[in-house]
């Protein structure tokens, strides 16, 4: 992957997507060969530094109990202007209107009270917010309609223009425009 490249990932369930992911993020070691960053074995590397290298929104995001606000502000710490600049572009804005808590809403455990779209826009909220050079989108349009997977495009093309994208999906539509496309199947990779 190069800086700003736009890759995608196409495959079935069970063809090995996540397990990408999983690899490069180092939650398992490649049974041959080795993972490069910059021509060094990302096993070398430090754990935590490398990771910070990455957003991760995945198919069913990881949601705790808390508010919407501290699920994508995570550290406490974000320039309310970010903050709300980031609300707006991840579409979280548009339904905040609805809880009369606001941002300040309980999500209940693992995002009980919110819709699979609605945990999907915090999740991308977070990834906006965090900033990384590199974005792994994992089926992360779950749970969207038309208008939301569009938005999401979108939102790639522009607002993630200057990172680098790894998106995972099952829709081919969403690969419009993209650098190099791949398709996944029984764990090979082809162009």
């Amino acid at each position: 992957m190069s800086p700003g490249e736009k890759i995608g990932i196409i495959g079935e369930n069970g063809s090995g997507k996540s397990t990408i992911i999983e690899l490069l993020l180092r939650f398992y070691e490649p049974n041959d060969g080795a993972i490069l960053c910059n021509d060094k074995n990302i096993h070398d590397l430090n754990l935590s530094e490398y990771r910070d290298l990455f957003s991760v929104v995945s198919r069913k995001p990881f949601l705790f109990i808390g508010t919407i606000i501290e699920n994508i502000d995570l550290t406490g710490n974000a320039e309310q202007n970010k903050l709300k600049d980031t609300l707006v572009q991840s579409k979280v804005a548009e339904y905040l209107e609805h809880f009369s808590e606001k941002e300040h809403t309980k999500v209940g455990n693992d995002g009980a009270t919110l819709s699979g779209g609605e945990k999907q826009k915090i999740a991308i909220a977070r990834a906006l917010l965090k900033n990384a050079p590199i974005v792994i989108l994992d089926e992360a349009t779950t749970g969207f309609d038309t208008e939301s997977r569009t938005y999401l495009h979108e939102m790639i093309t522009s607002q993630m223009k200057e990172k680098t994208v790894l998106l995972i999906t099952h829709h081919y539509e969403e690969l419009d425009g993209f650098d190099k496309i791949y398709r996944l199947e029984n764990g090979y990779l082809f162009i």
